[in-house]
């Protein structure tokens, strides 16, 4: 209708809209569409307007309508239509940081763009034959303009790598081949020393289980400072568990023996206490952190996961760069607080039995030492119990770099608490204790029972007025039995509880 009214020349009134394509080709033309200008439109107007069925009624006074309802339409703004759902995906998910965001939300509330601009495509479009073409050169000549109004700020964006040469990196790493070093130290000295009574008195073969789980601790804080890989991520996880595991459970094994064997020496009766079983209750508590790592490891391993951050403006020139930096993580963090809850587990066993023990001869007494080195671990547990439930979104490498000095300043604390004193301690002494072996007599009881009793001298070569003045040079060692020296009949002192018993009530505790 338009294009026949062009070539004949002939006058059309009729309803159209811009911008429009047919509206920009007649521009310029002699056919070029003229706007009519009609009164305003009214609320009388609008309620008088002729309805689309009588537009085209056969009647021609339908047809034309109530002169009342001749007035401008009015006008109709386009307006932008965004569905909740690209805002939701955009600002509203877990996974989802600032780095990470789409730009798309964003650029399409940002969009503006006029009527003249539009019909500027249209023209390209009629001249260049393809709608792809017209834009992409309006694209072209208006490209600052569109970077200015339409990009959202922070985009485009480079990506680059964070640097892993920072001070915390240093530092963590440091830290952990020290407590290493040290750990190594103090096992070289407890072989040197282990014939020493303080040495022996602590057990030397439960002190190098609590060293080797130490070691494993501190190796699992050097890997957990390193730039992580996926068998990095798991290896750090199962050594430090099993180091932990291995540096506390001894303990508790040693501390539950003596308490049983003090506890039968006060009631005077016979306890065996067998090596096996008691290495055999640290194998079965180890057996028990192993099934849970196989269980982490098998339905939700730690793997390597990067972390997008958008740097800040004080950082880069450009506020448009993301480093990208990688830690350790696993879909659920339920297995990091069963891990944290199994140590704390620990201590409170650990806490019990120091607390049994706080009554014994000072000799087997390290209720002391062990409140130390039970509050020091509690300390840098609930460090680490902080730091697992801050989730320290910014830079969670931070997170566990912060966690290997955690682990091994805990380390070195628990070399400091309870392990370095005890090559200061003084050796006056004689006596030792030793578990795990039994024997049918006194004579094969030197390992098990030595120390635990002493027999009263009643030569006639010391007077009455030398057993009252000196209690520590009236009783020999339980040496002078194995060399042959019979006991006499008459009183024996028990030096778990002081008790005096009659020497045939005397048996080889174990």
């Amino acid at each position: 209708m338009w294009m026949a009214a062009n070539v004949t020349k002939s006058n059309i009134m009729g309803l159209w809209w811009t911008p429009e394509k047919l509206f920009q080709q007649f521009q310029g033309t002699h056919a070029e569409m003229m706007r009519v200008q009609l009164t305003s439109t009214t609320e009388e107007c609008q309620a008088n307007r002729i309805s689309r069925d009588d537009i085209c009624s056969d009647d021609y006074s339908d047809s034309i309508g109530d002169p009342r309802g001749s007035c401008s339409e009015p006008l109709v703004l386009m307006e932008k239509v965004i569905s909740a759902g690209l805002y939701d995906a955009t600002y509203l998910q877990d996974d989802t940081t600032t780095a990470t965001q789409s730009p798309s939300y964003e650029f399409l509330k940002l969009f503006r763009i006029t009527a003249y601009q539009q019909n500027v495509m249209l023209d390209n479009w009629l001249k260049m034959g393809s709608q792809r073409e017209a834009v992409c050169q309006w694209v072209v000549d208006n490209i600052e303009y569109l970077e200015e109004t339409f990009i959202p700020r922070t985009y485009p964006r480079v990506l680059k790598e964070a640097s892993d040469s920072g001070s915390l990196y240093h530092a963590a790493l440091t830290i952990a081949c020290i407590a290493a070093v040290l750990v190594l130290c103090v096992g070289l000295a407890v072989y040197y020393n282990r014939t020493r009574r303080t040495i022996k008195v602590a057990q030397v073969e439960f002190l190098f289980l609590i060293l080797c789980g130490s070691f494993t601790i501190s190796i699992g804080a050097i890997i957990k400072a390193i730039s992580p890989t996926d068998a990095s991520c798991i290896a750090s996880a199962w050594l430090i568990d099993i180091g932990y595991t291995l540096e506390l459970v001894p303990l508790i094994v040693k501390i539950a023996a003596i308490n049983q064997l003090m506890q039968a020496a006060q009631k005077m009766k016979r306890v065996t206490l067998n090596r096996t079983s008691l290495f055999g209750a640290v194998v079965i508590f180890l057996f028990v952190i192993i099934i849970f790592q196989g269980l982490w490891t098998g339905l939700d391993p730690l793997q390597k996961e990067a972390q997008y951050l958008l740097s800040p403006p004080k950082m880069s020139e450009d506020d448009n760069v993301v480093f990208v930096s990688y830690h350790c993580s696993s879909n659920s963090s339920i297995w990091q607080y069963i891990s944290t809850g199994w140590i704390l587990l620990l201590l409170v066993c650990e806490s019990v039995l120091a607390f049994q023990s706080r009554n014994l001869r000072q000799d087997f007494n390290e209720s002391q030492v062990l409140a130390f080195m039970i509050y020091s671990h509690v300390v840098f547990v609930l460090i680490r119990a902080i730091l697992l439930l801050a989730q320290i979104d910014d830079r969670k490498i931070v997170m566990s770099r912060m966690l290997s000095i955690v682990y091994s300043i805990d380390t070195i604390m628990a070399m400091i608490i309870y392990f370095i004193p005890k090559f200061f301690m003084n050796d006056n002494n004689k006596s030792t204790l030793s578990l795990g072996i039994s024997g049918p007599n006194m004579s094969n009881t030197t390992n098990t029972s030595q120390g635990v009793l002493r027999e009263s001298s009643t030569s006639q070569q010391n007077p009455p007025d030398a057993k009252k003045a000196s209690f520590g040079n009236e009783l020999k060692p339980i040496a002078e039995l194995e060399a042959g020296v019979k006991p006499a009949p008459n009183k024996t002192i028990c030096d778990c509880c002081g008790k005096k018993l009659d020497s045939e009530e005397v048996k080889p505790l174990v």
